[in-house]
């Protein structure tokens, strides 16, 4: 995240005194000297004019720069901290930087950082998502989490941040490209109880998209004998060929050896009603078990 994006002008305040001026005082009649020297104050000690302080450098350059010359570091984040609170994205990401660093001479404070970075998240601010994702990312103080830190990005992303979004396709699990000249491809299908994610085929004549009605509805005629193959849910990668009539050429992954064979020879059974080359992950089983395989299954065959 590049504080660049973020980058902001922090002024330093100048403190001036002000200078003290002293009238002529009008002159006191005899009469009334006693009366004053003797009501007159002791004379005191010459009064100490008051010193200028300096305010502190919290600017984004000095932050991100840090050294050993500057020691601004705790100030800063008790003046950063209530603006990020209030909704400053560029004060939240120089406390953040101070308390994950320990620069300036304060004290190095994952924990904090993520509290103030996840409580800016949860009022609207996009940079304190952002924040919070990179400390589970990263493991900063923190056990690294990736689904948290991607939860954050989904929600930097939802606040219209654009390097959340960015951020969120990134991390994004790729789709298996099973045919490399398809011509045919849906994300999600189902016909008859049988659930197909990313099926792609190389179909040879017809409609395609009117094919991927006819593919799943071959496919799922086998869905008895698919569920058998793991029961309890799973995806498969599989990969066949629609020829003549008859299913060829059938590969599955995903599952054990057995299961694999099993889903293999279910699928091999299906007739087929076009001819073409195709591929998909078949959710086989209960639909519950088989999504909660579905990213490890579409990562691995992405690969």
């Amino acid at each position: 995240m590049s504080k660049s994006v973020l980058g902001f002008t922090a002024s330093l305040l100048l403190v001036s005194l002000a200078c003290r001026r002293s009238e002529p005082a009008a002159p006191v009649p005899p009469s009334e000297a006693a009366t004053t020297e003797a009501s007159a104050p002791a004379a005191s000690p010459t009064q100490t004019e008051p010193v200028a302080t300096k305010e502190p450098d919290c600017s984004p350059a000095t932050i991100d720069r840090g050294g050993d010359g500057w020691h601004d570091g705790a100030a800063c984040v008790e003046r950063l901290v209530p603006r990020c609170e209030q909704g400053d994205p560029e004060a939240c990401m120089g406390a953040a930087t101070i308390m994950l660093n320990g620069s300036g001479g304060a004290a190095q404070e994952p924990a904090r950082a993520l509290a103030v970075a996840t409580g800016a998240c949860e009022r609207g601010n996009s940079v304190g998502c952002l924040i919070a994702a990179v400390i589970h990312d990263k493991g900063l103080g923190v056990a690294v989490d990736p689904a948290a830190a991607t939860a954050f990005i989904d929600k930097a992303c939802a606040l219209g941040d654009a390097q959340g979004c960015q951020a969120k396709a990134a991390r994004a699990p790729k789709s298996p490209a099973f045919i490399a000249a398809a011509n045919l491809s849906v994300g999600s299908i189902a016909a008859d109880g049988l659930e197909l994610r990313d099926l792609m085929c190389e179909v040879t004549g017809g409609m395609p998209m009117l094919g991927a009605l006819v593919i799943a509805g071959s496919l799922a005629k086998q869905r008895r004998a698919l569920d058998k193959c793991a029961p309890a849910g799973q995806a498969f990668a599989a990969t066949w060929t629609f020829a003549g009539g008859k299913t060829r050429d059938v590969a599955a992954s995903g599952g054990s050896p057995a299961a694999n064979a099993c889903v293999e020879k279910a699928l091999a059974r299906a007739v087929a009603t076009l001819d073409g080359r195709c591929g998909a992950i078949v959710l086989v089983g209960k639909l519950a078990g088989a999504e909660a395989t579905l990213e490890a299954v579409r990562s691995g065959a992405a690969n």
